[in-house]
């Protein structure tokens, strides 16, 4: 990025929209895309009820797979404190 110096004479002196310079610290008009912007994007512009569904799924894989771990595990004790 290179910095441009508005002029200090002449009739654009005191307007800097007039001589075409950016104040300094400006951002240039087109920014670059940065790489998450696409799914920072769709996670704003999709379906709130599907983009919750898609977020809760491995929350909802694990649940089942832990309750699934607990019974059996569970099963077990008590068919060892039977015996």
């Amino acid at each position: 990025m290179t910095l441009q110096i508005p002029p200090t004479s002449g009739p654009a002196a005191g307007n800097p929209a007039k001589s075409g310079a950016q104040p300094l610290g400006a951002m240039p008009a087109t920014p670059a895309q940065k790489p998450g912007a696409a799914r920072t994007r769709l996670l704003l512009e999709s379906p709130i009820v599907s983009t919750l569904l898609r977020l809760a799924a491995p929350n909802l894989v694990v649940n089942v797979v832990l309750i699934a771990v607990t019974a059996s595990v569970g099963r077990t004790f008590r068919r060892r404190a039977q015996l």
